[in-house]
């Protein structure tokens, strides 16, 4: 019988960051697709988990470069923060209060935001199924492989999703190698800004193509 509706649940894409990945590139795009989009598009960069033996190096280059955005009147163009109502900040505020963790860097001006990033969050977190539609990044420690393959596939079970909107994986191709075989995602990127798939789609369309190509890709498996 075939299934009529698909339910792709919360649109949320997960970066792992292992100790072989080039931690400045990985910094530099990590932070570019939290931004993308005001931090408001389904593949804006979110939850990250990152490998021990390099969290504290790559925590550090985030918080740098949230320190290093232009502030100041937003509507002056030179201005990096983007621009909310007050009443959705209170609002946002509450939810990165419910993610656990610790914020590192970052604060909730009048009309705008930080680029927030939270360290030491759980991997029972909610973060890694409730949408955040702002800018920020919580960092999520682990220590192997299998640990992190467990915190993602576990948290798909939060809200009865099926796969990730999107995984990006910076680290060595056998390490991606595994990570895409084993977690279950709709597109699968080898680092980069998971917010610019390479496909002219409406926004829906993007998840029904990946669903195809992972569907495809699992029946050769």
């Amino acid at each position: 019988m075939c299934k009529k509706i698909h339910k792709y649940g919360t649109g949320l894409p997960l970066v792992i960051v292992t100790g072989d990945a080039d931690l400045d590139i990985a910094a530099e795009r990590i932070f570019l697709g939290a931004r993308r989009g005001n931090g408001k598009f389904c593949l804006s960069h979110g939850p990250v988990l990152v490998q021990e033996n390099i969290y504290k190096t790559l925590l550090n280059k985030l918080i740098k470069m949230s320190q290093d955005l232009k502030v100041g009147d937003i509507l002056n163009r030179d201005v990096e923060r983007g621009e909310w109502e007050p009443e959705d900040l209170h609002g946002l505020s509450r939810l990165a209060t419910s993610f656990g963790g610790k914020i590192a860097q970052g604060q909730f001006s009048e009309r705008s935001m930080d680029v927030l990033i939270l360290e030491d969050v759980s991997p029972s977190s909610p973060c890694l199924y409730q949408e955040f539609p702002g800018t920020l990044l919580a960092l999520i420690p682990f220590k192997t492989t299998e640990e992190a393959v467990s915190i993602a596939q576990k948290s798909l079970k939060e809200n009865n999703r099926e796969a990730w909107t999107a995984l990006n994986v910076f680290s060595s191709p056998a390490d991606y190698d595994e990570y895409s075989y084993s977690i279950d995602s709709y597109h699968n990127l080898k680092g980069g800004i998971t917010s610019q798939p390479k496909i002219l789609l409406p926004h829906q369309g993007k998840y029904f193509a990946y669903d195809l190509s992972r569907r495809l890709a699992t029946h050769k498996k």
